[in-house]
């Protein structure tokens, strides 16, 4: 009787941990370029922060500033660019 219901609580956990963690997350994707001025970032450059699905690493620290200005929408249209020709790079 005690294993049967040590039984069913550790199932019940396991099922509420299963239900609590949901979809497994996007993949995240990583860009070396910086999406200011085009160039290559080198080492870890000046830090990065994730953006939609991309995370993106900045040159220098005027770059996150005016990354930051811009509307979601020029942010979204730089990155898809840039993720682009990264994989464009890698391919050949």
């Amino acid at each position: 009787m005690i294993r049967r219901a040590f039984g069913l609580t550790v199932l019940g956990s396991l099922l509420a941990c299963a239900a609590l963690a949901g979809p497994p997350a996007e993949k995240t994707i990583a860009l070396h370029t910086c999406p200011m001025t085009g160039e290559a970032v080198k080492g870890e450059g000046t830090g990065a922060e994730v953006v939609g699905k991309y995370k993106v690493t900045f040159c220098c620290a005027g770059c996150k500033p005016q990354f930051d200005a811009l509307s979601k929408k020029d942010k979204e249209k730089k990155l898809a660019e840039i993720a682009k020709k990264e994989a464009a790079k890698k391919k050949s």
